[in-house]
Order: structure tokens, then sequence, then C-alpha cells
């Protein structure tokens, strides 16, 4: 079986692609939750970062993005949707949709 490539540095890349933005907004957030990385510093040196999962689940209204926040993150997410636009026509032309369902 061929090995399956990874992405070097997860955490870059889901705050660099607005990825972890999205998971957040569309996921997390209404269920009073938020992923987030913590970066810190190894004892021999160097800072290894993690994810962590804030518990606001007693705040009645959840979690929001400062609006600044939101529009840098949000441009982010629409340029590597764009860059990645091929490759989800791809998938709809191969497969008929683009996200999985119980019956497909």
């Amino acid at each position: 079986m061929p090995e399956i490539p990874n992405i070097p540095n997860p955490t870059e890349f889901l705050c660099d692609t607005g990825l972890l933005f999205e998971i957040n907004r569309q996921i997390m957030h209404p269920l009073g939750l938020a992923l987030s990385i913590v970066v810190s510093d190894e004892p021999l040196g160097g800072q290894v970062p993690t994810f962590s999962i804030q518990d606001f689940r007693d705040d009645p209204e959840g979690v929001l993005f400062d609006p600044d926040v939101f529009g840098e993150a949000e441009e982010k997410l629409a340029r590597f949707m764009e860059t990645n636009a091929e490759r989800l026509r791809i998938r709809q032309e191969n497969l008929g949709f683009l996200f999985q369902s119980k019956g497909t």
C-alpha cells in the first residue's frame, strides 16, 4: 500500500488556510466550543503546537469572533477555496457529490 503524504505542519496549515476558522464557525462555536492551537515551549528548546478545545457551553451566546479576526480569516478561507475549486469540481464530476451522506 502506498504511503499517504501528510501535511508537514498541520496546525499552521489549518490557520493559514482559514480551515480552523471555518471548523470553529460552522461546528464548534454554535455548540459552545472552540478548537484552538496552543504553542508551548519544549524543555529542550523549540515550540510544540497542540490542539485544545475550550468549553463555553455554559455561556448561552457561545463564542463569537472579533470582527477584524473574522474578516481576515474569511479572506484566507476564500483564497484557499478558490485555489482548490478545480479539486472540488473534479470530485463532484467523479462522484456526483461533494459531501458524503449516509447512503453514499
